[in-house]
């Protein structure tokens, strides 16, 4: 699919639904914000759904508090649904039956590992972030006029988390060039990268303190693991969205390729997210236990407790430093 065909089927759509996908990040909700800004501005009925709550260094983007849960009875109700940086159907989770109900669906996403599960399927790996694509598809659909500052900052918060406030593998010459034209509206940059970045809660750094000490080492100090517990959570009054970032603790220790965060979810059911560096895809782990993402980071959710999760994932890194001949 390509953005004029995208473009006809929101021209032809009067009640539009976009989707976030669960445990959100910058990247999903940004472009959700972003297109959902363009799209009211052009007449039409525009309902955003996430299944959970957002992290707190998001709330400065305009909009954000018109974000619904997923309600049942809205199934039905659109002449077009959207779901957007969501490489599953799965990650939908609640709002799943919105888009399953509706008859013209879009996918847009650029996860290499992108199950295509939309009627119309918009994916590009080879891009950064969804927040590209989107960029793509307003520019087209504003034709020429010139992007309102909250769409620019959505989208900018978009690209720049799932860069890595690009730093990751995945900024390219293009990607540099949309953020140019994005600095062009005249945005705060440093603004938005002190409210992503710089901006910590205490709880945050509670737990980021707790984390800490439950540091692991493997395979010669070449995959490093970090653990977080219902009980750590409970301990400082934190939720789940505070665990955004925590993983690079691990992935940035010298000498480590690989980065491993588990988050305990329920007792038998763990969160695991990966990061590597140079030499590991992470992403082909990620796929062995049902999950995906990127090479650089993916992650998945295994049914086990604690210890029989590490041990699987360690069990497969271990193969696939093998396979790699790397030194473990």
């Amino acid at each position: 699919m390509n953005v004029s065909e995208i473009e006809s089927l929101i021209s032809s759509s009067h009640r539009i639904a976009l989707i976030a996908h669960i445990m959100p990040d910058g990247d999903t909700l940004g472009s959700c914000l972003a297109l959902g800004t363009v799209l009211k501005d052009m007449g039409k009925n525009v309902s955003i759904f996430c299944q959970d709550g957002f992290p707190d260094s998001l709330r400065f983007l305009k909009g954000i508090e018109t974000i619904q849960k997923p309600d049942r009875r809205a199934a039905g109700h659109y002449d077009l649904v959207i779901a957007l940086d969501c490489s599953d159907i799965e990650r939908l989770g609640d709002c799943r039956p919105i888009l399953d109900e509706c008859t013209n669906t879009v996918n847009i996403d650029h996860h290499i590992s992108n199950k295509g599960y939309g009627k119309f399927n918009w994916v590009d790996p080879c891009v950064s972030a969804t927040g590209e694509l989107v960029y793509e598809l307003i520019k087209s659909l504003l034709h020429g006029r010139k992007l309102p500052i909250p769409v620019a900052e959505s989208l900018y918060t978009a690209i720049s988390t799932d860069t890595g406030s690009f730093c990751y593998s995945n900024t390219t010459p293009r990607t540099h060039r949309i953020v140019a034209d994005l600095l062009e509206t005249g945005i705060d940059v440093s603004r938005i990268s002190s409210l992503l970045y710089k901006n910590k809660k205490l709880k945050w750094v509670m737990l980021l303190s707790e984390v800490l000490n439950t540091l692991e080492l493997h395979f010669n100090d070449r995959v490093a693991a970090l653990t977080v517990t219902q009980a750590a959570l409970m301990k400082v009054g934190a939720d789940e969205t505070f665990v955004d970032g925590l993983i690079d603790y691990a992935k940035d220790i010298e000498g480590v390729e690989i980065g491993l965060l588990f988050r305990e979810v329920e007792p038998n059911k763990i969160k695991v997210g990966f990061r590597s560096k140079f030499e590991v895809d992470v992403s082909q782990l990620a796929q062995i236990f049902g999950g995906g993402g990127h090479k650089r980071a993916a992650g998945c959710m295994i049914d086990a407790n604690l210890d029989q999760s590490k041990s699987l994932i360690l069990k497969e890194i271990h193969s696939l430093f093998e396979r790699k001949s790397i030194q473990a």
